[in-house]
C-alpha cells in the first residue's frame, strides 16, 4: 500500500470560478435593487411624514329628508324591476345561443322584458314628477333607463338580442328607437 502524497498545491477546477462570478454578480445585483428600494422609500416617506393633516376640502353631505328618502326609495323598487327584465333577457338570449331554448321561447322573454321596460319607464316619469330635490340638483334617470346606462348591460343586452327575432321585433326595435328619439328632444 503505498500511497503518494502530493506537496503540490491543487488547481481550483474549471467550473468553480464562473459559477463563483455568476453568483458575486447576483447578489450585486440584488443589492442595487435593496439600495434602489430603500432610496425610493426614504424618497416617498419623508415629504408625507413631514406635511401637516389636511381638513377636508367639502363638508360631509346632509342627510336625506324623509321625503327625499322615500324618492330613493320608490326609484329602488324600480330598478330592481328593470334589473330582474335584465337578468331575463341575458339569460334567455344565453339559452337561445346554446340552443336550449326555441326562437318564440326567447321572443316571449323578450316580449315579456319589454312590458316589464315600458312600465319602468312610466313608473319612472310618474316620481320624477314628485323629484323634491331643487332642479339645479337634478340628474334625469329616465334617459339613463332607456340607452341601458343605468344597469350598464341591459340595453346592450336587449339590443343586441332583438336582432334575432322575426319581423315583428324590427316594428319593436323601430317603436323603441322612436321613444328614445322622442325623450331626447
Amino acid at each position: 500500500m503505498s500511497s503518494v502524497i502530493s506537496t503540490t498545491p491543487r488547481e481550483p477546477h474549471g467550473f468553480l470560478r464562473p459559477k463563483l462570478l455568476v453568483a458575486a454578480l447576483i447578489l450585486l445585483a440584488l443589492l442595487a435593487v435593496l439600495c434602489a428600494a430603500l432610496l425610493r422609500e426614504a424618497t416617498i416617506v419623508g415629504p408625507t411624514a413631514t406635511t401637516a393633516p389636511q381638513s377636508s376640502v367639502s363638508p360631509p353631505r346632509p342627510a336625506f329628508t324623509p321625503v327625499e328618502e322615500a324618492y330613493a326609495q320608490a326609484l329602488w323598487v324600480i330598478h330592481a324591476d328593470v334589473k330582474h327584465a335584465a337578468y331575463n333577457l341575458t339569460f334567455g338570449g344565453l339559452r337561445y345561443k346554446l340552443k336550449q331554448a326555441d326562437g318564440s321561447d326567447f321572443g316571449t322573454r323578450v316580449r315579456e322584458a319589454s312590458r316589464t321596460l315600458d312600465r319602468a319607464e312610466a313608473r319612472v316619469r310618474a316620481v320624477a314628477r314628485s323629484d323634491p330635490r331643487p332642479v339645479s340638483r337634478r340628474r334625469p334617470a329616465l334617459p339613463a333607463i332607456r340607452s341601458g346606462d343605468a344597469e350598464g348591460h341591459c340595453g346592450r343586452s336587449r339590443r343586441a338580442s332583438a336582432g334575432r327575432l322575426s319581423a315583428q321585433s324590427a316594428s319593436q326595435r323601430r317603436t323603441a328607437t322612436r321613444r328614445r328619439q322622442d325623450l331626447a328632444r
